[in-house]
């Protein structure tokens, strides 16, 4: 009986060990877990935050585009056709330029081929405006 005592000692105490080592496997997986929670819900926040940046960015580069291209009317950019362009990796529009050209043939009198007229301001030819003289300064120069 003593040995068949020791046996089942020997597989009490393992059976105790794996419950033991399932234990900590479990706690550790339901840490892991919520880590990778955690960064699941980071990157899609980081994505979020991208695509509008990226969305900013594309705006703005289509205006600067319409703007050399003599339009500064900016309603205009929505007739621009988001879904044919794209930000490549450097950041710079690919397909805008068939879009402005596609919006020129539809919209020819939107283009402004003349620049806004500036006036002539040149004050360097007028005399420089004297103030009036203040009382001491009369006073000062009655002196001399």
């Amino acid at each position: 009986m003593t040995e068949q005592d020791n046996e089942q000692n020997e597989t009490v105490s393992e059976l105790e060990q794996i419950r033991a080592a399932l234990k900590n496997a479990n706690s550790e997986s339901a840490t892991h877990r919520h880590a990778v929670k955690d960064l699941e819900q980071q990157v899609a926040a980081l994505s979020k935050a991208t695509e509008r940046f990226k969305s900013q960015a594309m705006n703005t580069q289509i205006s600067s585009l319409l703007e050399r291209n003599g339009i500064n009317n900016p309603k205009v950019a929505n007739l621009v056709d988001r879904e044919k362009v794209t930000l490549d990796d450097e950041g710079k529009l690919v397909g805008a330029d068939e879009q402005i050209e596609q919006i020129r043939s539809e919209f020819p009198e939107l283009f402004t081929t003349q620049k806004p007229k500036v006036p002539n301001v040149n004050a360097a030819d007028q005399l420089a405006m004297k103030r009036p003289m203040t009382s001491a300064e009369k006073l000062l120069k009655l002196n001399e």
